[in-house]
């Protein structure tokens, strides 16, 4: 995918108009985006709309893991939606479209994704 020449013109499909340079610098940024994870005790992942919010601290201030629970995949959650094959955190919604129409499409594409 990258010869190593940052001025080289991409050859691919989908097509990407620009250089090797900024190329790399938009893989550099989607793999930066999807690896910030943080602690599910201080944040929660709203299931309606998938976006990572501060947890109110109703129940005291924020205690970090322990060694051992660090270790422990479900200590952690993505702090970012997923990027979608398509580029973007949302599938996009034309505004022609009504609400029951967009969400038919949205289950057909996210059962594809």
């Amino acid at each position: 995918m990258f010869t190593g020449n940052l001025e080289a013109e991409v050859e691919r499909y989908p097509e990407f108009d620009g250089l090797e340079k900024h190329l790399l610098k938009a893989q550099i940024v989607r793999i930066a985006y999807n690896t910030v994870l943080v602690p599910n005790e201080m944040y929660v992942k709203n299931d309606e709309t998938g976006v990572v919010e501060h947890k109110d601290m109703e129940d005291g201030p924020f205690v970090p893991p322990n060694f051992e629970a660090i270790g422990n995949p479900e200590t952690w959650i993505h702090m970012n939606p997923n990027i979608l094959t398509s580029g973007r955190v949302t599938n996009y919604r034309p505004s022609d479209k009504t609400e029951e129409d967009f969400e038919e499409e949205n289950g057909k594409l996210n059962e594809i994704e």
